[in-house]
């Protein structure tokens, strides 16, 4: 999970998977108040 702000500065929460190769985004919505303390 990966916390930081969009281009219009709000905090969105993305969800990845990586490997050697390549870092896969499988989820991105705006960020839950529990991530943002």
């Amino acid at each position: 999970m990966i916390i930081g702000p969009s281009r219009k500065g709000d905090m969105l929460e993305v969800g990845t998977s990586t490997n050697e190769e390549s870092i896969i985004i499988f989820h991105a919505m705006p960020a839950r108040r529990k991530f943002l303390r």
